[in-house]
């Protein structure tokens, strides 16, 4: 994320807006994001996402992800997005990261977010790899396939099912 002192008065105002103890103020910054949004908002939605007690903030967030469309912000979301690996809305962010137009070359934290995460998530994020699998390179497909390796043992029946599908991309 850009330091503060280079973001503009305006995106400044944004971030401390999305941040407000009113959930009224973060949902209507959200809102407004789709015009005024940048790379400089992914962290900070990303906070409100998984912390926001309203669901209309929840929601209006959902959106503003699964709309996203630029790729440089898949580097930002990779960087943060274990520290909701144990967050109950993991499963739904990672559905609308699928749904958005953001291409992941790097799916090392998502094969282990599979590994680590309930059946649901699992689910969602095998969906994210097989969409973006094409776009790993070698040692990242190495990467992804080594994790796997090592935890397939401790996976439920269900996830050792989903397994097949990521070893076809991992191969």
């Amino acid at each position: 994320m850009e330091n503060k002192q280079n973001l503009s008065k305006e995106q400044q105002q944004i971030i401390s807006d999305l941040y407000s103890s009113d959930s009224q103020i973060v949902h209507k910054t959200i809102k407004k994001l789709g015009d005024k949004g940048g790379l400089f908002i992914i962290k900070p939605l990303m906070d409100v996402y998984f912390s926001n007690p309203s669901k209309e903030v929840v929601l209006a967030s959902f959106d503003i992800v699964r709309d996203l469309k630029e790729s440089k912000a898949a580097r930002i979301i990779i960087e943060n997005i274990l520290k909701y690996k144990t967050n109950d809305r993991l499963s739904d962010f990672i559905s609308a990261l699928w749904q958005s137009a953001i291409k992941f070359d790097n799916l090392e934290v998502f094969v282990e977010i599979f590994v680590k995460a309930e059946d649901t998530t699992a689910l969602e994020t095998v969906t994210l790899i097989q969409q973006n699998g094409y776009l790993l390179t070698d040692e990242s497909r190495k990467k992804c396939l080594n994790i796997l390796k090592s935890e397939i043992g401790g996976l439920s029946e269900f996830k050792k099912a989903l397994v097949i599908d990521l070893l076809e991309i991992f191969e």
